[in-house]
């Protein structure tokens, strides 16, 4: 639970100067309570509801809850002994036990607190229509948080659209005042809905809510931004999954520009959004094939992301190699090799670092990316160099699959592939051999015919450059026949394979002056 609009704590900066004050405050009351209780006991539990605010808001968990507790406590019994008095009192009192319990992570507790305090805020909006609608929703929404803080999605939006519908009504009669409380709950609703798998009925809340934010933005716009660009954010994380690409970008790139806006004036709070929008505006733009955008958005994630790991390290320098790593492909596919090449280089650097602490994390990250510098390296005629690449890579995961066969065998297949050929293109042939048989005979434990296709046409290229057209023949018979049926019914998955097996069985055949397999012999020639 987050709301807090309900809560009549001081308006007290969360420092630890306001906790002092605000202990000192209890100190005080609790003395006027000796003298005298029936006046001073309000005072009291007020002075312990806002010290359960202060201390949870700095992390003094115990301390916030010991407070809030005990403000709790007191009121419900001046609610018992005056008549059903002081009942607002109460509601708020236990709406922030509520809050405390979810911040220090009893989520069941929570829930208890923030049904309860649903409960007291509905007999009050029923007694005194009009008089505590705003909390009722409040609390409705509080509601639907605790139950998306243990799953219970379901549950979660059904409290929230009975908030959003409340918000609604007091945001028609008072949009200025309850349209941010409104354009909240729509959001969070919108959350919960795409957490059950209802990714268009959240569409149309979060949509909204993104509207609101805009015109709360235009007139305060420096309250509003902020809101807007999260919900953007969350409209983004909503259009990814529905697969609509152009209102996808639009609303990134407005995100990026605010949070770009934004990180002028609080850098520390804002970069990082920052960085990670504009890194997935690269990504996006990349499976577009929008290459120079893609590479221009992500060199500003990593400049930013730079910034953030030169203070925590630790959280953001594996983000930095995934956009260094990220925008090496982009580099690559505008012929920009060298540049391409340094971008991975620097990754491989940031990720050895990674796995030698945390190597069960970042190994995988580690080997793949040393294949992609090795084909880097390839790229700018560095053919040793790239073979030291690929033997590196494949002393990880080897390591990794002896470690665990079920995760990792099929990652080593690729990777005993790629060595290979990088070992046939220095003229190594015999050793390409070895490691492409050893390709296959894991390929063939998997019982994956596509990938045992794949591994089969590694061993007869080789085969073939090793002048042994008869294997080779075989090999690349072997693998097109496996492949066919999985190329019939997936053309466009497997049409890359099938034209190098094509390929290789057409060169092997004539080098050896072999005649073609009848039964593949229309694949080859054609119809």
């Amino acid at each position: 639970m987050t709301e807090s609009s309900m809560t009549d704590a001081v308006e007290l900066a969360p420092s630890d100067e306001a906790l002092a004050r605000t202990r000192e405050a209890v100190e005080r009351a609790r003395a006027q309570v000796e003298r005298d209780p029936d006046a001073a006991l309000p005072r009291l539990a007020r002075a312990l509801n806002h010290l359960g605010c202060r201390a949870s808001e700095l992390g003094q968990d115990d301390e916030a809850l010991t407070a809030a507790r005990a403000s709790v406590e007191i009121w419900t019994g001046l609610v018992r002994d005056h008549a059903g008095d002081h009942r607002a009192e109460l509601a708020s009192a236990v709406n922030n036990l509520g809050n405390c319990l979810a911040e220090a992570g009893h989520h069941e507790q929570a829930l208890e607190a923030a049904t309860e305090t649903a409960a007291l805020y509905r007999e009050l909006a029923d007694a005194s229509p009009g008089s505590f609608t705003a909390e009722l929703a409040l609390a409705l929404t509080n509601l639907g948080l605790s139950y998306s803080d243990l799953g219970r999605e379901a549950e979660a939006a059904t409290a929230t659209a009975q908030g959003v519908a409340i918000h609604r009504r007091l945001a028609s009669e008072d949009p200025e005042g309850a349209g941010p409380d409104l354009a909240r709950a729509l959001d969070k609703l919108g959350v919960q809905l795409a957490a059950q798998g209802q990714h268009e009925q959240a569409l149309a809340p979060t949509l909204e809510a993104v509207e609101r934010y805009r015109q709360l933005a235009a007139s305060r716009p420096e309250e509003f931004t902020p809101q807007l660009a999260s919900g953007l954010d969350s409209l983004a994380r909503r259009l990814i999954v529905l697969d609509r690409e152009p209102e996808l970008l639009a609303a990134m790139f407005e995100a990026a520009r605010l949070y770009r806006e934004l990180a002028t004036t609080d850098l520390e709070r804002y970069l990082p959004r920052l960085a990670e929008v504009s890194a997935t505006i690269g990504v996006r733009l990349s499976r577009a094939r929008e290459y120079e955008q893609a590479i221009a958005h992500a060199t500003e994630a990593i400049a930013a992301l730079r910034s953030l790991a030169a203070t925590d390290p630790e959280r953001y320098q594996p983000k930095l190699a995934t956009a260094l790593r990220d925008v090496s492909v982009d580099l690559s596919k505008v012929e920009r090799d060298d540049e391409a090449l340094a971008a991975t280089a620097e990754a491989v650097d940031l990720l050895r670092g990674l796995a030698q602490t945390q190597p069960e994390r970042f190994d995988l990250d580690l080997a793949d990316t040393l294949l992609n510098l090795s084909q880097d390296l390839h790229a700018v005629d560095r053919p040793e160099a790239a073979l030291e690449a690929s033997a590196q890579a494949l002393a990880i995961v080897r390591t990794l699959a002896d470690r665990e066969p079920e995760d990792y065998t099929l990652t080593l297949v690729w990777t005993l592939r790629d060595f290979a050929l990088d070992l046939d293109g220095l003229g190594r042939r015999e050793q390409a051999h070895r490691s492409a048989a050893e390709a296959v005979a894991l390929a063939r434990s998997l019982a994956d015919p596509p990938e045992l296709a794949g591994a089969l046409d590694v061993r007869g290229a080789i085969e073939r450059n090793l002048g042994d057209q008869r294997a080779a023949v075989d090999s690349l018979s072997e693998g097109l026949r496996l492949l066919l049926p999985h190329h019939q019914a997936d053309p466009e998955e497997h049409e890359a394979l099938l034209g190098e097996l094509v390929t290789d069985l057409s060169e092997a055949c004539e080098l050896g002056g072999l005649e073609l397999p009848a039964d593949l012999a229309r694949w080859v020639r054609g119809p």
